[in-house]
């Protein structure tokens, strides 16, 4: 049985003189994610491979010259296929550090969450960002503001794409983003695989098949990441919460099974995960 690893997340806070993250990723995915969520905007350009990007309930297709748009607080999980090699790059940054022009460079839903690049604009796209990487490593002069000026025209450009090209609409499997709806609708009740099967009359083999393929996650999985998750938006949003009245919110009437649980797939005890996200 394959053990979940702990994720240990950057957290951008208030006093980050640069919120912005690039990560370049190459190789075979084999072991399954876990749902993730964050107070930052994620942009993903594919260079390479195929797979899938569940964002909020509905898995959209990514192959080579891809691009993803993932919205500040969306719950997503990145759903390679085995075995295929896959080259992305992901740049992270907090809306804050766009200033004024926040409003303006914010990917609404009229904009595809996904869509294709002609090969001269993935020229283009992928030498922006790489000056931006140059400009995260260095010290330059004039560092933050050069770095704000060049998110905004990268996010220019991929607002300016993603309006030119064809839309990439989400993958439809009806019975599993009913599945998936249903869970979302009550992971915070002591739901399990036994009720859901009660529920839509199939195998618990089935359910977590149907599952995995939009999600990345067997039903197990989903739900117990899902807690988590909301969990992490009441310990970021709530602080005069207390931890246990969080467990209790999110489905646990054990606080040490909690507490373990968050530890492992956040790779941080709660406390620990409030204070970063604080920065106090």
């Amino acid at each position: 049985m394959t053990k979940t690893r702990p994720v240990l997340e950057k957290f951008f806070v208030k006093n980050d003189p640069v919120p912005i993250a690039i990560h370049f990723h190459s190789g075979k995915y084999t072991q399954p994610n876990i749902l993730t969520y964050h107070r930052e905007g994620e942009v993903h350009f594919f260079r390479r491979g195929s797979g899938g990007y569940f964002i909020e309930g509905r898995n959209y297709a990514f192959k080579r010259y891809s691009v993803i748009i993932i919205r500040p607080g969306e719950i997503h999980n990145f759903v390679p296929v085995p075995g295929i090699q896959v080259e992305r790059i992901s740049l992270q940054y907090l809306p804050d550090f766009l200033g004024r022009d926040q409003g303006i460079l914010a990917f609404t839903p009229e904009y595809p969450r996904s869509f294709r690049l002609e090969d001269r604009q993935a020229t283009r796209l992928e030498m922006l960002i790489r000056q931006i990487d140059e400009e995260l490593v260095h010290h330059f002069p004039n560092k933050p503001s050069m770095l704000a000026w060049k998110l905004k025209e990268y996010l220019c450009l991929v607002g300016r794409y993603a309006v030119a090209n064809k839309n990439q609409p989400a993958v439809a499997n009806p019975a599993a983003e009913q599945l998936i709806d249903y869970i979302e609708e009550n992971f915070a009740r002591k739901i399990n695989l036994s009720q859901l099967v009660a529920k839509f009359g199939y195998s618990a083999d089935y359910l977590s098949m149907l599952c995995k393929k939009l999600t990345g996650l067997s039903v197990k999985q989903y739900i117990l990441s899902r807690r988590i998750l909301e969990a992490k938006r009441h310990l970021e949003r709530q602080p005069m919460l207390t931890v246990a009245a969080i467990a209790e919110k999110v489905g646990y009437d054990n606080l040490a099974l909690f507490n373990r649980a968050f530890r492992i797939h956040a790779g941080h005890a709660p406390g620990e995960y409030r204070r970063a996200v604080s920065g106090k």
